[in-house]
């Protein structure tokens, strides 16, 4: 029987044109990809360059948005500017701190308001309302302006999260439109890795300690260079397992797996490893039941732990004078347990609403520790009080429900395996990307291989 993929009422594909996309699934992926290195290094020399690059992003998923006649398009332009906004930060795009949250958020109101298809999950939607109550303390405490930068920079995250959850609680995606989607976000993402490899070969002065290294970031923030690396790697890794392509890409991908894993460690901001290994973990978990994906993953696993052990960190150490494994044997949390420790006791004394957003930084350096949220949860608890625990557990059961109502190891799997990179980013770089509300919404979708197991 002819199935169709649906955006409620607008179809997506037919088995015939899904079939016609998978025999022409070769090389198409490299190129789509390999694009992205020299657009990267015009980016990094050009700031001009990198915000017409973010406008045409932001017009061509308006674009389909408003006038497109497939929805999925909407979804692989979310999955680029996820995969895009670290690299347009780094290269000095002039475009808002927050243009990676609002234009995810924008380009999936859009299409929902078109086919009045507003609603969806209450768990998501009273995540987020919960949190409005405190932001009247930021707004009673600092001036319109700076509470309006506190308010947007603590509570986009939450809001993207909120309308990502609806929009793909209404959207279905064969295997191969989600591979699409994986791709859409990888490719900015090697651009990314491009700049950080770029940077650190030219630096005559590059050293390695024990700190974050800015140098092998590209020259920016290595706890978000260091995350998007390990997302791409982890996407990859999926994309990997589960994608018809030929041994030769098959290979080239591998390879640029196990790259952006390098580049993410030698940023030297263990967050973006720890996050991606968190994520395969977890989903290989979820495929215990499902043989044959296990047998593909135990030994791209093998693969990947024999040249990591024999191979490449031994190179590694020698390149970074022994800093590399030193680095990551210390489980000094640099400051994060502090913050937590502060977060609480703040909680403590404003136990109902909190002190409001962004007002937990004026307190913490009261307490003992001035530094800005690193953990979003406890944040959710020093600044909206019992109503941002509240928040948590809907977040936490929303996701919960979600895969208990999700049928099929590889569907329960990819949605546990996204799920799990979001809680572990917020857990240690709070919500300053918007990648951890986009994958957390996207474990609303319904997946072809659900579908399949009913």
């Amino acid at each position: 029987m002819e199935r169709f993929y649906l955006y409620r009422d607008q179809v997506i594909g037919t088995d015939e044109e899904l079939s016609e996309s998978k025999r022409s699934f070769t090389i198409h992926p490299l190129i789509f990809i390999a694009a992205h290195i020299p657009l990267a290094y015009a980016m990094s020399g050009s700031s001009v360059i990198s915000t017409l690059h973010a406008a045409a992003t932001l017009i061509a998923c308006l674009y389909f948005a408003v006038l497109g006649k497939k929805i999925e398009h909407v979804a692989y332009g979310a999955a680029y500017i996820i995969g895009a906004e670290v690299l347009w930060r780094m290269t000095g795009a002039q475009v808002p701190w927050e243009f990676g949250k609002y234009a995810t958020s924008l380009i999936f109101i859009i299409p929902m308001a078109r086919g009045s298809r507003l609603q969806g999950p209450l768990l998501p939607f009273l995540y987020f309302v919960l949190l409005l109550p405190s932001c009247v303390l930021t707004l009673i405490n600092e001036t319109l302006m700076e509470a309006r930068e506190q308010i947007s920079f603590n509570l986009s995250g939450p809001f993207a999260l909120m309308v990502c959850a609806l929009f793909f609680s209404h959207l279905r995606l064969s295997s191969e439109q989600l591979q699409n989607l994986r791709l859409a976000l990888i490719a900015p993402v090697v651009g990314i890795a491009s700049i950080a490899l770029f940077t650190m070969m030219n630096d005559p002065d590059l050293v390695f300690t024990g700190e974050s290294n800015s140098a092998t970031s590209g020259g920016y923030g290595p706890n978000q260079v260091s995350a998007a690396l390990g997302l791409g790697a982890l996407m990859l890794f999926y994309f990997l397992t589960e994608a018809r392509v030929s041994k030769v890409v098959r290979t080239i991908l591998f390879a640029l797996m196990l790259g952006l894993m390098i580049q993410s460690a030698l940023t030297f901001s263990r967050g973006g490893l720890y996050n991606a290994i968190g994520g395969a973990v977890i989903g290989f978990i979820f495929l215990a039941k499902d043989a044959r994906s296990i047998i593909k993953i135990i030994l791209a696993t093998a693969l990947i732990l024999g040249l990591a052990n024999f191979v490449i960190i031994p190179r590694l150490d020698e390149f970074t004078n022994g800093a590399l494994t030193a680095r990551f044997e210390n489980t000094d949390p640099t400051n994060r347990d502090h913050i937590i420790e502060a977060d609480l006791q703040i909680w403590s004394e404003h136990p109902i609403f909190g002190v409001g957003p962004g007002q937990a930084t004026i307190y913490r350096k009261a307490i003992m520790y001035g530094a800005v949220a690193h953990t979003e949860f406890s944040r959710l608890f020093a600044e909206h009080g019992f109503l941002g625990f509240m928040s948590l557990i809907c977040l936490l059961l929303s996701g919960i429900r979600t895969l208990i109502q999700t049928n099929g190891s590889k569907a329960r799997a990819t949605k546990a395996s996204l799920m799990t990179w979001s809680m572990l980013y917020m857990l240690n770089a709070a919500m300053r990307l918007a990648a951890p509300s986009f994958l957390f919404g996207f474990a609303f979708a319904s997946l072809e291989s659900e579908e399949e197991s009913e």
